[in-house]
């Protein structure tokens, strides 16, 4: 069925602007700056932002070019894109990161189907195709040219998906909540990570060593290079770096690093029990990813973020709703500013990526009247960049003494 359209007034045209791509990877003195004019004043702080997130500083002025988008390698389409992700139109709610077309069918297929009292496709005077959300108006081009991209959108509403169900392990529950009973407290690493292993998220082989000797052993079996973390309920190396050694490459090297860590952790937490160090294999591999699952209220919220000096500087961590299915994990990746260095889509790494966020999110569904928080960090893709193992992980709950 074919859009109604209405005619209203001409929208000034657009200047055009450099490619989506180049802007993004702008830098320092050589910051475009984009003056635009919005008819929705709600629009503002949310265009402002968008062009933080693509390297652009947005003036939004009643002197600027209005949001007009002819053009898919403009700043203003990066922008708009950027803008409207996530935002409701009708009563359906947009895929993060889809495509202009795309905003352009769905529009389509709510104005016919859903019976909107106005419509948000119109005829400008000059005869070009208008597409109007949340009164922000985006040129789509002459009619030909907005049909034809309609037309080869159509069907793009549900399409199938290509990914398989993730299926937790039938004990999951069980295993995870024989660890958790007990007062409300936060869990040591090595019991940290068997809640996690419970539910199928990997953190590669490990040990734990009470003395430097054991610890020697104990990395041998495993095989060089490894790392060696303080293991205990009351400090962690997640908050304090100088408690972990990493890379190790000799039983000399072990066995130093059992005794210098052991000095390190009575400097930093004289009070903390400590049940020994953990041993596992180093994996050199990037990116390095942190997660972390909180509770809020009766929801579930994820944090996403890079692990490393600079990513932590440059990349602002993404936090959504905890993604219960591949699909709703995908969407939140596609909205994360460092999704550049995470592995392309189509690869087994990034469908990897997605199940081990899927799991996290299951766990705190599963364990809803225990689990508090889940902090991974740091995550890293194996050496065939398949699979991603938990490096670093911390779990605190609720007991059942909590009130």
């Amino acid at each position: 069925m074919s859009p109604k359209r209405t005619l209203v007034p001409a929208a000034a045209p657009h200047e055009p602007a450099p490619a989506a791509k180049a802007v993004a990877r702008a830098k320092g003195p050589t910051r475009p700056t984009i003056r635009v004019r919005v008819q929705d004043a709600a629009l503002r702080a949310q265009i402002v932002a968008a062009g933080q997130r693509i390297g652009v500083d947005v003036v939004v002025s009643s002197e600027g070019t209005p949001l007009s988008i002819p053009d898919a390698t403009t700043i203003a389409h990066a922008l708009r894109v950027e803008a409207l992700v996530g935002e409701e139109i009708g009563a359906l709610r947009l895929a993060p990161g889809a495509s202009a077309r795309a905003f352009r069918w769905l529009s389509t297929w709510i104005d016919s189907r859903a019976g909107a009292a106005s419509p948000l496709l119109t005829e400008e005077d000059d005869g070009r195709v208008s597409l109007r959300l949340r009164g922000a108006r985006v040129d789509l081009g002459e009619p030909p040219e907005a049909d034809a991209a309609i037309r080869e959108a159509t069907g793009r509403l549900t399409p199938p998906s290509s990914l398989e169900a993730v299926e937790l392990p039938a004990e999951a529950e069980a295993r995870a909540r024989a660890i958790a009973f007990g007062p409300s407290r936060t869990l040591s690493e090595p019991s940290s990570r068997r809640v996690l292993e419970a539910f199928g998220i990997a953190g590669g082989s490990w040990r734990v060593a009470e003395n430097a000797a054991r610890a020697a052993a104990h990395a041998r079996s495993l095989g060089y290079p490894v790392d060696v973390r303080v293991a205990s309920p009351d400090v962690s190396p997640i908050d304090e770096p100088s408690i972990a050694a990493s890379g190790l490459r000799s039983p000399g090297e072990v066995r130093e690093a059992f005794r210098a860590l052991a000095r390190e952790v009575r400097r930093v937490a004289p009070e903390a029990r400590v049940l020994g160090v953990m041993i596992s294999r180093h994996y050199p591999t990037l990116p390095r990813l942190s997660l972390a699952l909180v509770r809020e209220g009766a929801g579930l919220r994820l944090r996403v973020g890079l692990e490393d000096p600079i990513g932590r500087k440059l990349v602002a961590p993404l936090t959504v709703a905890a993604p219960l299915e591949l699909e709703a994990a995908a969407e939140a990746l596609a909205r994360f500013d460092g999704r550049e260095v995470l592995p392309s889509p189509t690869t087994a790494g990034h469908r990897a990526l997605l199940d081990l966020i899927v799991r996290l999110g299951r766990a705190g569904v599963v364990l809803a009247d225990t689990l508090q928080r889940a902090e991974l960090t740091p995550v890293v893709p194996d050496a065939a960049n398949e699979s991603w193992l938990v490096v670093g992980a911390r779990v605190a709950v609720r007991g059942i003494d909590a009130s």
